[in-house]
Formats: C-alpha cells, sequence, structure tokens
C-alpha cells in the first residue's frame, strides 16, 4: 500500500481540473452554437485556469497552501 504525499495530492487535484476543463472544451468545440461558445469561457476555461493555478501553487510554495 502506498501512501502519497500531499504534494502529489495536490498535482493530482491540478491534473484533475485540468483534464476536465480541456474535456470540456473539446465537447464545447463539437456544437456549434452561441451557448457552446457561453460555456467554453464560463466553465471551461476557469477550470483550466484554476488548475494551473493550483499546479504553480504546489510547485512553489513548500507545504502546498498559499503563503499569508
Amino acid at each position: 500500500m502506498t501512501t502519497r504525499t500531499g504534494l502529489e495530492r495536490r498535482l493530482t487535484k491540478a491534473g484533475v481540473l485540468i483534464a476536465s476543463g480541456l474535456l470540456l472544451q473539446v465537447a464545447a468545440s463539437a456544437f456549434v452554437h452561441p451557448l457552446a461558445f457561453v460555456a467554453f469561457l464560463l466553465a471551461a476555461c476557469p477550470l483550466v485556469f484554476a488548475g494551473m493555478i493550483l499546479f504553480l501553487t504546489a510547485l512553489v510554495s513548500p507545504d502546498g497552501s498559499p503563503s499569508r
């Protein structure tokens, strides 16, 4: 049984956010409809952005939480 470190958990969360955002972007690109673009902007892009910020925060901070 392997135990995962805090960094691995945070990187996994970041990966899940980025992957779900990319899947939503692909799904929104499959439809030619104005609401597909709205879903792309309001749901998919923030998911990818949040995943990137979480990834960078996990790499930079020593314990993975933002410094206060």
